[in-house]
């Protein structure tokens, strides 16, 4: 006789069904739900865009790259720097494309499937069947269904695994490896769970069962009430042991008659076995081990789901940003060993460390371009030196960088910016080092036109000549440049060098204030209030193309457009040379303007452009013929005639030569090429024609009495003789009219 009890999760046990084949209202309502929970997986779930070890790689947290951290979302400032630097995923871990894209997703939702099916069974059992109905013995159908999940997790969740991962140190060393652990070590535990209860567990149970005296025997329908046991085999409301679809046999129902719509009057037609040997509530021990691991699952289930839901919206655990952090192990796996052991000690010693930061998120870290590769030096070089066992130089000059951008360095080498250094025969540095003092030049002219780099003995560099990043440096292996002046140290982004305040480092103040101007004109006003448009982290960053909102400075001289690409030779769109006293055109300069007219006509139209530049040349050739030309040539008779000595600056019309043609009359040249009109006229002409006419005229014809005389006379002079009355009569009263005064009350 078997005394297997009716009851099981999904109607009645394998060994008890009162009929073949039958499966009860619980086995449907799981059913259902389990498929509506895995609809709803396959409906929401889709494919990471973004790897939380990546995170590592770069030294800084989920949240310095994306939003909303871990969850990704939109690019912080920080991430398009990475991404426009040209980061990409290493070798091995790009996102897969084609068949094997569609396998993985296969794969993703088949492991969701089983997690969904194995983990929807526990919480079904807990929420409708209670554990302690199961404590006869485990249904055979639910437990295989169970290892099959069981299985399909392991296999789809370890190739999962392989292909997330790209090394073992990823588990220990990234949040998604952190997590997979803690999940991985829930997870053994469950499936030992399942192994236990289900190999030795129910074997206990269902002999305890047999043993004693229950609710039920083989093919009876029994429950109890109050103690009592009650037989429903006859009953039709009991029709495979479950009434009403919500009461199963086997079970206490003392608390369930409450909820009914009869009393226990219902119960009279109900045939009375006797009292009930147990009521349930005394557990043999196999039973009570189920039902304590039955809860101790729930827990290590809502464990999991932590996990999960840890790896979208959870701080990182490791990788944060403070850059004493980080370590050799968290670095791009193209870095050199060279390269890591530079940057491990540098860590360790706190030498550098924001530099080591902001290197990792340029363009340079994840292809492997570290420290040795670009400070590498061959013995016997100028500036190379010994550095814990690697030789090494200081400056990485262009000849360097040449090695991996050969292009760039080559266009920069052709530029007025790389002789940058030829100041030093200039009147510029002779009045910074003679008439200043030395220490005036090396910390003002040379950082930002470079000077000669002098080596000490043992290759290290002299305090005289270094630091600098002067644009024309001019660097022990004989080459001119510094590419750090315009791609800032140790992140080199394009982004910087786009910016007008990069330019505005150098060129600006009183003798060549392009920036200033840059920012009354209305392409600086524009720039302001579009400085977000303008994509300036863009990786081509083309002119109508990528921004269209404003130009900065790199648009109009080197910026690709729809008609030039880019260059690093900023003076192939000039067209006038403004630095010397008197300007001049340069070589190919019709060419040259074409192509500025060319980036001109981006925004303006053909006749705008035209006129402007009309504009711009009469007021250059203004500039020259009214005043530069004169002073020249005034300033050739009194050294002719032996009123000025061979020093320069030791003479009082020295200076006032110098600052009409160095400071005002740049400031009003460089404000008619760029459209500021308060440069062109109150910082500019009208400082030339305060100087020329009040001070340096004036000085010239004491030095030497009509020197001036010829040049006077000149009808751009005119007004010094005097006005025709009818033009003074007409000056009267116009000052009359608009001000309420006569001229000069």
């Amino acid at each position: 006789m078997c005394d297997r009890f009716v009851v099981g999760f999904g109607g009645l046990s394998d060994a008890c069904r009162p009929t073949e084949g039958s499966i009860g209202i619980p086995s449907i309502r799981a059913i259902s739900i389990a498929a509506a929970m895995v609809a709803l997986a396959a409906f929401f779930s889709s494919p990471a865009l973004a790897r939380p070890e990546f995170a590592t790689d770069t030294g800084l947290s989920c949240a310095a790259c994306h939003e909303r951290g871990g969850d990704a979302g939109p690019l912080t400032t920080l991430g398009r720097d990475f991404r426009d630097a040209g980061n990409r995923l290493p070798d091995g871990l790009e996102t897969p494309g084609g068949v094997a894209r569609w396998l993985r997703g296969l794969v993703r939702y088949l492991h969701l499937v089983g997690g969904v099916v194995w983990f929807g069974a526990i919480i079904y059992i807990h929420l409708f069947v209670k554990p302690r109905s199961l404590v006869k013995g485990l249904p055979r159908g639910e437990v295989k269904l169970g290892w099959f999940s069981i299985a399909l997790m392991a296999v789809t969740g370890t190739l999962l695994t392989v292909w997330k991962l790209g090394s073992l140190r990823e588990v220990l060393t990234t949040t998604f490896g952190v997590v997979l652990l803690a999940k991985f070590v829930a997870f053994v535990a469950l499936v030992l769970i399942a192994a236990l209860v289900t190999a030795r567990l129910d074997r206990l149970m269902r002999r305890a069962a047999e043993e004693g005296r229950g609710p039920g025997e083989c093919g009876r329908v029994r429950f109890v009430y109050e103690g009592i046991l009650y037989d429903a085999t006859e009953s039709d409301l009991w029709r495979d042991g479950v009434h009403m679809g919500r009461h199963h046999a086997g079970t206490d129902m003392t608390g369930a008659l409450a909820d009914a719509p009869h009393g226990a009057e219902a119960l009279e037609r109900i045939e009375t076995v006797g009292p009930a040997a147990s009521t349930g509530e005394r557990l043999p021990p196999p039973a009570k081990a189920f039902v304590r691991l039955a809860y101790f699952n729930l827990l290590l289930i809502a464990f999991i789901l932590l996990c999960v839901s840890y790896w979208s919206w959870g701080p990182p655990l490791v990788g944060g940003a403070a850059p004493e952090s980080a370590s050799m192990s968290g670095l791009p796996t193209a870095v050199t060993a060279s390269s890591r052991a530079c940057i491990d000690c540098h860590l360790e010693e706190n030498i550098q460390p924001v530099q080591v930061a902001e290197w990792r998120g340029s363009a340079h870290a994840p292809a492997g371009v570290g420290c040795f590769e670009c400070h590498r030096a061959e013995f016997g070089e100028a500036d190379a030196y010994d550095h814990y066992g690697a030789t090494i130089s200081t400056i990485v000059s262009p000849q360097d960088c040449g090695r991996c951008h050969e292009r760039e360095v080559a266009e920069f080498t052709a530029s007025k910016h790389a002789e940058g250094g030829q100041i030093l025969a200039s009147l510029d540095n002779y009045l910074g080092e003679v008439v200043e003092g030395v220490p005036a030049g090396v910390s003002g002219c040379r950082q930002c036109h470079g000077s000669v780099i002098e080596v000490e003995e043992d290759g290290r560099l002299s305090a005289q000549s270094w630091p600098n990043t002067g644009i024309g440096r001019i660097n022990p292996d004989g080459t001119h440049g510094s590419c750090s002046a315009c791609h800032p140290r140790h992140r080199f982004a394009s982004a910087v060098a786009r910016r007008p305040e990069n330019c505005g480092r150098c060129h600006l103040g009183p003798d060549h204030p392009q920036f200033e101007i840059y920012k009354e004109s209305k392409h600086g006003v524009a720039f302001v209030e579009a400085a977000d448009r303008m994509a300036l982290r863009s990786e081509e960053w083309r002119l109508g193309t990528d921004y269209t909102a404003a130009p900065t400075c790199v648009t109009c001289h080197n910026g690709a457009t729809r008609v030039h690409e880019f260059t690093h030779d900023v003076g192939t769109r000039i067209a006038w040379t403004l630095r010397p006293a008197i300007s001049f055109h340069l070589d190919d300069w019709e060419k040259r303007r074409d192509r500025m007219e060319a980036t001109c006509r981006h925004c303006h139209s053909p006749g705008w452009v035209a006129s402007f530049f009309t504009q711009y040349d009469a007021a250059v050739e203004l500039y020259n013929a009214k005043f530069a030309e004169p002073a020249t040539e005034i300033m050739a008779e009194l050294r002719r005639a032996g009123r000025l000595t061979e020093r320069q600056f030791d003479e009082e019309i020295e200076w006032l030569y110098f600052l009409l043609w160095h400071h005002e009359g740049r400031r009003a040249r460089h404000g008619a090429a760029m459209m500021g009109p308060d440069y062109v006229q109150w910082h500019g002409f009208f400082e030339v024609a305060e100087r020329f006419y009040m001070e340096f005229v004036p000085e010239a014809e004491r030095l030497l009495p009509g020197v001036t005389r010829s040049h006077l006379s000149a009808e751009e002079h005119r007004w010094l003789r005097g006005l025709p009355d009818d033009a003074r009569r007409e000056i009267e009263a116009f000052y009359r009219e608009r001000y309420r005064v006569k001229p000069g009350g």
